[in-house]
């Protein structure tokens, strides 16, 4: 949600501004940092989400190779697999199916440690969608 973002925004600069003139460390870039295997999780950190009603379950796993994997389950029904390719100049991920559709969105991303928040990149968006590095 918005709060998270700003709150966490706000707790960057303060690091960034406390840093004393120290050498600071190699940034490791963020196409880097997004290869592994990433668990969407709720706010409580739960494994899964809500749709409405439904438990959403999804896992991304962002490939070495700029391929991705990823597996949804929408309540009780059948696992989907997604297939495709992904790119992350600076800090917008994109990505594109393997049937050459590109995905609805692209989204800003932000790394805390195995944390990783998506905001799609639209006027429209609101939600941010938090994940867990599972591997």
């Amino acid at each position: 949600d918005m709060k998270r973002l700003l709150y966490l925004t706000a707790i960057i600069m303060a690091a960034v501004a406390c840093n004393n003139g120290k050498e600071e460390e190699p940034q490791i870039p963020l196409s880097e940092q997004i290869i592994g295997e990433w668990e969407l999780m709720d706010i409580e950190t739960t494994k899964g989400a809500m749709l409405g009603e439904e438990k959403v379950e999804v896992t991304i796993i962002f490939n070495q190779d700029m391929t991705f994997t990823i597996e949804q389950m929408l309540g009780y029904g059948r696992p989907v697999t997604y297939k495709g390719t992904w790119t992350l100049p600076e800090d917008v991920l994109s990505g594109t199916y393997s049937d050459g559709k590109k995905w609805a969105s692209d989204y800003k991303v932000v790394m805390e440690e195995d944390i990783m928040y998506m905001t799609p990149n639209l006027e429209t968006a609101i939600e941010t969608c938090t994940y867990k590095r599972v591997k």
